[in-house]
Protein backbone atom coordinates (compact mmCIF):
# COMPACT_ATOMS: atom_id res chain seq x y z
CA UNK A 1 0.00 0.00 0.00
CA UNK A 2 1.15 3.47 -0.95
CA UNK A 3 1.56 6.47 1.60
CA UNK A 4 -0.04 9.23 1.11
CA UNK A 5 2.97 11.05 -0.45
CA UNK A 6 3.02 8.38 -3.09
CA UNK A 7 -0.31 8.25 -4.15
CA UNK A 8 0.51 11.81 -4.72
CA UNK A 9 3.45 10.94 -6.63
CA UNK A 10 1.60 9.23 -9.01
CA UNK A 11 -0.69 12.09 -9.67
CA UNK A 12 1.14 14.82 -9.66
CA UNK A 13 5.16 15.32 -11.13
CA UNK A 14 7.69 14.74 -8.62
CA UNK A 15 8.73 18.77 -7.67
CA UNK A 16 4.65 18.93 -8.00
CA UNK A 17 4.11 16.32 -5.17
CA UNK A 18 6.97 17.85 -2.59
CA UNK A 19 5.18 21.28 -2.76
CA UNK A 20 1.82 19.76 -2.39
CA UNK A 21 2.71 18.02 0.53
CA UNK A 22 4.43 20.82 2.03
CA UNK A 23 1.25 22.93 1.67
CA UNK A 24 -1.08 20.65 3.09
CA UNK A 25 1.59 20.18 6.52
CA UNK A 26 1.92 24.12 6.59
CA UNK A 27 -2.04 23.98 6.59
CA UNK A 28 -1.94 21.45 9.41
CA UNK A 29 0.08 23.29 11.27
CA UNK A 30 -1.78 26.54 11.05
CA UNK A 31 -5.08 24.46 11.49
CA UNK A 32 -3.29 22.87 14.78
CA UNK A 33 -2.32 26.54 16.06
CA UNK A 34 -6.16 27.62 15.94
CA UNK A 35 -7.13 24.35 17.43
CA UNK A 36 -4.52 25.07 20.63
CA UNK A 37 -5.15 28.72 21.16
CA UNK A 38 -9.11 27.57 21.07
CA UNK A 39 -8.51 24.84 23.82
CA UNK A 40 -6.35 27.91 25.73
CA UNK A 41 -9.88 29.63 25.33
CA UNK A 42 -11.73 27.03 26.79
CA UNK A 43 -9.50 26.83 29.80
CA UNK A 44 -9.16 30.34 30.56
CA UNK A 45 -13.32 30.87 30.12
CA UNK A 46 -13.69 27.30 31.93
CA UNK A 47 -16.32 28.87 34.48
CA UNK A 48 -18.01 30.60 32.06
CA UNK A 49 -18.51 27.89 29.90
CA UNK A 50 -18.66 24.81 31.74
CA UNK A 51 -20.25 26.16 35.23
CA UNK A 52 -23.34 26.30 36.62
CA UNK A 53 -25.78 27.76 34.70
CA UNK A 54 -28.47 30.07 36.21
CA UNK A 55 -31.33 29.23 34.27
CA UNK A 56 -30.62 25.89 34.81
CA UNK A 57 -30.21 24.87 38.65
CA UNK A 58 -31.24 21.46 38.10
CA UNK A 59 -27.88 20.47 35.99
CA UNK A 60 -25.89 18.16 38.00
CA UNK A 61 -22.33 18.28 38.49
CA UNK A 62 -22.15 14.40 36.63
CA UNK A 63 -24.00 16.23 33.97
CA UNK A 64 -21.25 18.77 33.66
CA UNK A 65 -18.39 17.14 33.89
CA UNK A 66 -19.92 14.72 31.01
CA UNK A 67 -19.55 17.11 28.86
CA UNK A 68 -16.36 18.26 29.80
CA UNK A 69 -14.92 15.03 29.22
CA UNK A 70 -16.78 15.04 25.86
CA UNK A 71 -15.40 18.39 24.67
CA UNK A 72 -11.24 17.49 26.11
CA UNK A 73 -11.55 13.82 24.21
CA UNK A 74 -13.06 15.48 20.96
CA UNK A 75 -9.89 18.37 21.45
CA UNK A 76 -7.39 15.83 22.35
CA UNK A 77 -8.50 13.32 19.04
CA UNK A 78 -8.08 16.84 16.97
CA UNK A 79 -4.57 17.23 17.96
CA UNK A 80 -3.63 13.75 17.45
CA UNK A 81 -4.87 13.50 14.09
CA UNK A 82 -2.68 16.85 13.08
CA UNK A 83 0.10 15.41 14.37
CA UNK A 84 -0.22 11.96 12.56
CA UNK A 85 -0.99 13.53 9.38
CA UNK A 86 1.80 16.40 9.89
CA UNK A 87 4.48 12.87 10.81
CA UNK A 88 3.35 11.32 7.46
Amino acid sequence: MLSAEGRLRHLFPEDQASHLMTLFKILIAICLVGWTATGVFMVAKFKELFGPHHDHQSETAGARSFGVAQIAAVWVGGVALGIYFLSL
